[in-house]
């Protein structure tokens, strides 16, 4: 567990820890990193790989009050993560909804970050009218407010 004042992050560290880091943010919300541990662990021999469960999410803090679930705090919380390290500059991961929270990162921390890499997400805020071009693809039910 990492105690950043305000959340405690529950972080999963694989890897020569000299090594060059992986921050890895998962999906969800609501969701818990341990569903891309499989998939990550082929890189603990060029990275170490950190993967942290987000505020709210696994095993870090819950039941926190509502206004604390917001996808700025997640990003805080990951350049906090960062200094807890002793890191001042990482590669992130982030996969699906952590994909979103990984583009926050880039935009809003540059200093921190060496490489981007972006898995079953997007980098659009809205496809819809993109994918309606599309035949094969059925209309989305909601639209973006």
């Amino acid at each position: 567990m990492v105690d950043l004042a305000d959340v405690e992050l529950f972080v999963r560290r694989h890897g020569d820890p000299a090594a060059p880091v992986l921050l890895v943010m998962h999906g969800g919300p609501g969701w818990d990193h341990s569903y891309l541990l499989p998939a990550l662990d082929d890189l603990a021999d060029v990275r170490q790989v950190v993967l942290f469960d987000l505020r709210g999410c696994g095993r870090s803090s819950r039941d926190l009050p509502t206004d604390a679930y917001q996808p700025d705090l997640c990003v805080r919380d990951a350049a906090a993560l960062l200094g807890e390290l002793g890191r001042d500059r990482v590669d992130v991961l982030g996969f699906s909804y952590g994909g979103q929270l990984a583009m926050m990162f880039a935009e809003r921390h540059p200093e921190l970050l060496d490489r981007l890499v972006l898995a079953s997400t997007t980098a659009y805020p809205d496809i819809a009218a993109d994918l309606a071009g599309h035949p094969e693809h059925p209309p989305l039910p909601c639209r973006r407010r």
